[in-house]
């Protein structure tokens, strides 16, 4: 770049940062193996008093989520599915102290019959654990509407 008088003037750039600069100094690097044995699943045990006892809410895996949030979707993928939503999700969720799922599929007619306050607090710990926000939800319903095709009928 040249200033008025026709001398170059030279311009100081910041040094560029390297990925490594972020990289705290004490934390190991793990490689494939180290990750994909480490159980990073966690349980929390939650008080359900309308059942008289505590029962334990799981983290559920990436695979589990993605197929839950695409149970959400209607067939023709434009809306929310929330038929039995609390049910459908204490069985995601709801587990033994070890991690074992204590629902089926097959009980979701059961616990839609059960108390929906003991259903809320399970629905609850379930998304507070798995760091799954109302947002989240609504994000889903958000880029459904985006899948739909235009109404006008042109491409």
């Amino acid at each position: 770049m040249s200033t008025d008088d026709g001398q170059d003037k030279c311009t100081m750039l910041p040094p560029q940062r390297t990925d490594d600069e972020d990289a705290p100094r004490d934390v190991p690097v793990l490689g494939r193996d180290a990750i994909l044995e480490i159980d990073d699943r966690s349980r929390i045990p939650l008080p359900v008093p309308e059942w008289g006892g505590l029962i334990y809410v799981r983290m559920v895996s990436g695979g589990e989520r993605d197929k839950f949030e695409a149970s959400m979707r209607t067939v023709d993928g434009r809306a929310r599915n929330l038929v039995d939503f609390r049910a459908r999700f204490a069985v995601l969720v709801a587990s033994d102290a070890d991690g074992n799922a204590l629902f089926t599929a097959a009980d979701i007619p059961a616990l839609t019959a059960k108390s929906s306050s003991a259903l809320e607090r399970i629905l609850l710990a379930g998304m507070k654990l798995n760091r799954w926000t109302e947002q989240d939800i609504a994000d889903l319903e958000k880029n459904s509407e985006g899948d739909r095709p235009d109404a006008s009928g042109s491409d």
